[in-house]
């Protein structure tokens, strides 16, 4: 199953914190609504996961594992791009989160985020129920 990492307020929390490809003295303003990006697009990722999104292979050999999705931005809020930011030790599991990221419905971009490029990191941890 499925299961985003949880914060105190029990709603997935991002990986954080979320990477500009600029740097600058405007990068602390622009942070806070990357943050609530990642929270929102973890939201819709964490919705979408279910039971049959754990590969069958990882399930009989017992994988488990957290995978980071960098999602990258371009200025104009458009997606150029997914790779993994982040193994996790598994290419099965790694392929797996990619797939869910991908399908994943994202928010409206903040209009804050539209003049800037930016890295979201996804976090998508894969963990079997004892048994």
């Amino acid at each position: 199953s499925f299961r985003p990492p949880m914060a105190s307020s029990g709603t997935a929390a991002p990986s954080l914190p979320a990477r500009s490809e600029q740097s600058g003295a405007d990068e602390i303003d622009y942070s806070r609504f990357i943050e609530r990006f990642v929270r929102d697009v973890h939201r819709q990722v964490g919705s979408l996961v279910n039971e049959r999104d754990y590969p069958r292979l990882a399930k009989e050999r017992n994988w488990t594992g957290v995978t980071v999705v960098d999602m990258d931005f371009d200025v104009g809020g458009k997606l150029k791009g997914l790779r993994v930011g982040k193994t996790s030790g598994y290419a099965l599991l790694d392929d797996r989160a990619m797939e869910i990221v991908k399908r994943a419905k994202l928010p409206a971009m903040p209009r804050e985020l539209m003049s800037k490029a930016f890295v979201a990191s996804i976090t998508v941890t894969f963990s079997l129920k004892s048994q």
